[in-house]
């Protein structure tokens, strides 16, 4: 059986909607300089709903904010960046970042529940147009004093970011030298290298973390620690 409200409870409950004020970052890659190095000046965001929300605001000034210690926005037209009255549950944003001739600098989409605050739409290095990348050298000098040592497999991953930006695996080359080349986002990065022996045993590694700014880097010197005995 299917029982009917009466017209009076079904408009009380609908102007008892609950709404929510979100505070929103939008958060780029930390490195000093940031908005200036990336040529961000600011961002447009579009915010869409489940009903009929859909509307759009401009973002700016790009700054550093030494108290929450990162660099984005945090400023809307009006005053702090606070999508309000939200009512409903899932929403999508849309932010883009420009310079300030206008020239588009990168762009995120990101879902998100109303009722969790604050809202963080982070940018990686990799999310940033014309982000500039440095050559590097990694120098694999274990190679040379390990005689069970056959590869490494190499993982180069920016600072904040999930996924490595470089994945590849280098034999031991004897007798010389071992090296491998990669190209990495200006900024830091972490390096991890396993080393393996010829019967696919993980048996070394290493662990650091680097921070390139310039067109050129110095090598990286990798000494991996013997993690198995017999």
């Amino acid at each position: 059986m299917v029982k009917t409200l009466p017209l009076g409870l079904l408009l009380l409950a609908a102007g008892c909607a609950e709404e929510h004020d979100v505070t929103m970052y939008i958060v780029l890659p930390q490195i000093a300089g940031v908005c200036d190095y990336a040529d961000v000046a600011y961002a447009d965001v579009h915010v869409t709903g489940d009903g009929p929300e859909d509307f759009t605001f401009r973002a700016t000034p790009c700054m550093h904010d030494p108290t929450l210690m990162f660099d984005g926005f945090e400023r809307g037209p009006s005053g702090p960046l606070v999508l309000d009255r939200l009512l409903g549950d899932w929403y999508r944003v849309d932010v883009s970042l420009f310079s300030s001739a206008g020239s588009p600098r990168g762009q995120r989409h990101l879902p998100f529940l109303a009722s969790h605050s604050p809202l963080v739409v982070d940018f990686a290095r990799g999310d940033l147009v014309g982000w500039p990348a440095t050559p590097v050298t990694l120098d694999l000098t274990t190679c040379a004093v390990a005689a069970d040592l056959a590869n490494v497999r190499l993982r180069l991953t920016p600072e904040a970011q999930a996924y490595p930006s470089v994945d590849m695996t280098v034999p031991c080359a004897r007798p010389g030298p071992t090296t491998a080349q990669a190209t990495v986002p200006r900024g830091p990065f972490h390096v991890l290298a396993d080393g393996f022996g010829a019967d696919g045993t993980a048996c070394y590694r290493a662990d650091v973390s680097v921070t390139v700014l310039g067109p050129t880097a110095p090598a990286v010197e990798l000494r991996l620690e013997r993690l198995c005995f017999p």
